[in-house]
């Protein structure tokens, strides 16, 4: 027969060797000029430092102009009023899978009738001839600004480390409401620019682990562990029985990323097995 084990994921946080109140500094990058030719780049924090606490991006003196193209597809006139939305959404390609994409900086509306006048010309869906079956939407917008800040362990491990990051700025439009089939749209000749500021607040205080699905299978316990600091030291522990509070090391490791996978084959001599973690 299997043993009966019961888990105890106790969370003990981030122990600190010393009580005294934990510092906050701040690093700020720029400003950084950008354009939709010459992406931008900034340093990732150094763990030496200490511990990432947040990052901000904040896009100032944005500008952008952009060509929309409405292409009619039916054998009459169309007309139709369209509010379209776009967003801009600051995001990088970082090391160790991290796709560290944030949300919309900002957002431009934009609501505009459609007059479609002249009848598809003949180049059919998915195609567009500058016909006279077409219109063109030239919208500029100027000296936009706005900032997104992140605190969750997966973007704070992404932008840890030694190396430059790029910044992307793709542009997002969806529809308030559905466009007609009897039309298209086509989005061209974007043209952006701006300035970029990058700021890390960090500290002398790791993020507190979290245990996350842990599965306990055929004798085997497995524990997904995350939200770690990068840089932190941190010992899993174990305790066969809570009242002699007899905590043993079996794993110890400094973090290189955000989320680790740990696993113990359960002993049958043990009535019981109780886990946590402790950083620093």
């Amino acid at each position: 027969m299997k043993p009966n084990t019961s888990l105890l994921l106790a969370f003990a946080g981030c122990w600190l060797l010393s009580f005294a109140s934990a510092r906050a500094d701040t690093i700020v990058q720029g400003p950084i000029s950008f354009s939709s030719t010459n992406p931008a780049s900034y340093q990732q924090f150094s763990s030496s430092s200490g511990y990432l606490d947040s990052v901000t991006i904040l896009l100032t003196n944005f500008s952008v102009t952009q060509d929309i193209i409405w292409d009619n597809d039916s054998t009459g006139a169309v007309s139709f009023t369209q509010l379209l939305t776009q967003q801009w959404l600051p995001g990088m390609p970082v090391p160790q899978g991290h796709g560290a994409l944030f949300e919309a900086a900002f957002e431009i509306a934009t609501n505009m009738p459609v007059e479609l006048a002249y009848p598809d010309d003949g180049d059919g869906v998915g195609y567009r001839n500058a016909g006279p079956d077409e219109i063109t939407w030239s919208i500029v917008h100027s000296n936009l600004f706005g900032s997104v800040t992140k605190t969750d362990a997966f973007i704070l491990a992404g932008n840890t480390g030694v190396t430059n990051l790029v910044l992307l700025l793709p542009s997002h439009w969806y529809y308030s409401v559905s466009v007609p089939l009897s039309a298209e749209v086509y989005f061209t000749n974007q043209v952006y620019s701006g300035d970029l500021y990058v700021t890390y607040e960090y500290g002398d205080q790791c993020m507190t682990p979290e245990f996350q699905n842990p599965v306990f299978s055929n004798g085997t316990i497995v524990l997904d562990i995350g939200n770690f600091s990068i840089g932190s030291t941190n010992r899993i522990q174990r305790c066969l029985d809570l009242q002699s509070n007899a905590w043993t090391d079996v794993a110890t490791f400094v973090s290189s990323d955000w989320l680790t996978n740990w696993t113990e084959q359960i002993s049958n001599d043990w009535g019981s097995a109780f886990y946590r973690v402790i950083s620093k």
